[in-house]
């Protein structure tokens, strides 16, 4: 009970959308790159709660071409969980945002995965390349 009035007053003090103007290409692969935007970046409670971009080389779930995300980052206990998906679609346009259904799980990011690239740019500030448009880098990268 505790941990959802947590999110919930985390969710309530960061706005639903950031204006994104700070962002850093920090993990890819050829089938999805991911972004994070620092100018998001919030402590709260020893966390922190920041959004992240991934976008993907083919859509999913149907017409689904990027992913927002905001998640919470423990960087003392080594996990994150998420908090809030905000989808988009080829153009960029979102399309829906709906609150994480794994809201409660920890997450702990596996060696060498892109989630492990996106908690040492969000603890430590490792790796990352400033990016001024995260669908244009991805696709440049994809080759579209």
């Amino acid at each position: 009970m505790r941990a959802l009035l947590l999110a919930a007053a985390v969710l309530g003090v960061v706005p639903a959308e950031a204006n994104a103007e700070s962002w850093y290409r920090v993990g890819g692969n050829e089938k999805t790159y991911s972004y994070v935007d620092l100018d998001s970046l919030r402590p709260i409670g020893g966390k922190i709660v920041v959004m992240t971009e991934s976008v993907y080389a083919e859509p999913i779930g149907g017409d689904v071409y990027a992913s927002g995300i905001r998640s919470e980052y423990d960087c003392t206990g080594g996990y994150f969980r998420t908090l809030e998906y905000t989808y988009y679609d080829q153009g960029g346009n979102k399309m829906s945002t709906e609150a994480s259904q794994t809201i409660n799980e920890h997450k702990v990011p596996a060696k060498d995965s892109i989630n492990e690239a996106i908690m040492d740019f969000v603890c430590y500030r490792k790796g990352g390349t400033a990016v001024s448009d995260p669908f244009g880098d991805a696709r440049a990268h994809f080759g579209n």
